[in-house]
């Protein structure tokens, strides 16, 4: 019996339409079904970020409206959690670096590497970049509710304004306090307030949308 792979979704960003299913039939023959989507410019590769997720991003640096780099310097707006390889042709020592500098997870030089290069590249970055969002979802989170702590709260808040600005639409912030939360402390000990902070922190995140996002950032 074969171990069944996990589906990957992958994003790739080629100016060549050719290289681009040379590239898509590799990938379906190292990962069986992967789910594959192709764009050729930098504009198309923003667009296809913000609206989807994808395990991996394929960056060709040389683009007819831009480079990979480009779309990599610029990448944090989108905010998705993507690991990017960047392809480079001829083989380039400075854009590699420049490259993994930006926060890609590998570069792969074009039409030099094989089916068990490229099976490595993607399971490292893949593996690489999963472990990164656990030590981030870790960091960002309030330890005693599991809500998002201020520094999550700032960073959702910046990424709700730029997409209001960027598509017109509207967002609202509420804010809420616990009235007479001193004298549960005092009376009953901390360790009851802190069960209360729990259940009410359940009951706010009970009702609410999966779209929305909740924060403790007062004591």
């Amino acid at each position: 019996m074969t171990e069944e792979k996990e589906k990957l979704k992958f994003l790739i960003v080629e100016g060549d339409p050719g290289y681009a299913l040379v590239l898509q039939n590799s990938l379906e023959t190292c990962f069986g079904a992967p789910e594959i989507a192709v764009v050729q410019s930098t504009l198309e590769a923003f667009s296809a970020l913000a609206e989807h997720d994808y395990d991996v991003c394929f960056l060709d640096n040389l683009l007819e409206s831009g480079t990979g780099l480009e779309i990599l310097r610029n990448v944090e707006t989108v905010a998705r959690p993507t690991a990017f390889i960047v392809l480079t042709t001829p083989p380039d020592r400075e854009v590699a670096l420049e490259a993994l500098r930006l926060g890609a997870l590998d570069f792969l030089i074009k039409d030099a590497f094989d089916r068990f290069e490229l099976e490595r590249s993607v399971t490292y970055a893949v593996y690489r970049r999963r472990k990164e969002a656990d030590l981030m979802r870790v960091a960002l989170r309030d330890p005693l509710t599991g809500l998002g702590n201020r520094d999550l709260f700032n960073e959702q808040a910046h990424l709700l304004r730029e997409q209001a600005r960027r598509d017109g639409s509207i967002f609202a912030i509420v804010y809420m306090d616990i009235d007479d939360f001193k004298p549960v402390n005092d009376t009953y000990g901390h360790h009851v307030g802190d069960e209360l902070l729990k259940l009410i922190a359940k009951r706010i995140q009970d009702r609410l949308r999966g779209s929305d996002a909740v924060a403790r950032i007062g004591g």
